[in-house]
């Protein structure tokens, strides 16, 4: 790889936000793609659903095939579910895009007009994706909603088929009582358990 991930723009993890009800599944069986039989709660978005359904130009699978990540999880995806008590934001290793299928979206991967690729050098490129507003904190100004920064908001890693549960580094929680349900329920060994309100809605 001509570029290193951990030095774009200081990205050190990769998101994927769920129902702390799939957690339990997911500990056990790792990140599965949107087909996965074992979810218990899905919090995806059902209109945006069938445009995942779609397949992407590099590989020729369906979006859905995919496990998404996001680069900033605090994003529409997660507004939307901001009155879901128990949203959890899994913060996953980035070696994960050393996977054999990887591509990177440079706007939400269900939009008609996104662009994919499959190189971790794009990512370098301000033309391919501009991290300033991939990161940025709203996309609203002065209450106007600027719909081309929220779907920039929500580019996305996807890896094909799975992510083992190894590359799991952290869950961010957005409260103490999210936090214990996890600590009482799981014994987790190298994964961090953190309360971080401001990640949140």
């Amino acid at each position: 790889m001509k570029a290193n991930l951990n030095q774009l723009n200081k990205i050190n993890y990769l998101s994927h936000m769920t129902s702390l009800q799939n957690l339990e599944n997911i500990l056990k069986h790792g990140l599965q793609n949107h087909y996965t039989k074992y979810k218990v709660t899905d919090i995806s978005n059902t209109e945006v659903n069938a445009r995942r359904e779609v397949k992407e130009n590099i590989y020729g699978h369906k979006i859905h095939e995919y496990v998404p990540f996001y680069f900033n999880p605090r994003n529409a995806m997660l507004y939307r579910n901001r009155y879901e008590d128990d949203v959890i934001i899994l913060g996953f290793s980035v070696m994960i895009v050393k996977a054999n299928k990887v591509l990177f979206s440079n706007k939400n991967a269900s939009k008609r007009d996104v662009k994919f690729t499959k190189n971790l050098s794009d990512l370098v490129d301000e033309e391919f994706i501009n991290f300033k507003d991939v990161f940025s904190t709203s996309w609203c100004n002065n209450h106007i909603r600027n719909e081309e920064l929220k779907a920039v908001m929500m580019a996305e890693a996807l890896v094909y088929k799975s992510v083992d549960i190894s590359n799991l580094r952290f869950i961010i929680c957005k409260d103490k009582s999210t936090a214990d349900k996890i600590n009482a329920k799981f014994r987790l060994k190298g994964i961090k358990v953190i309360i971080d309100s401001s990640k949140f809605f």
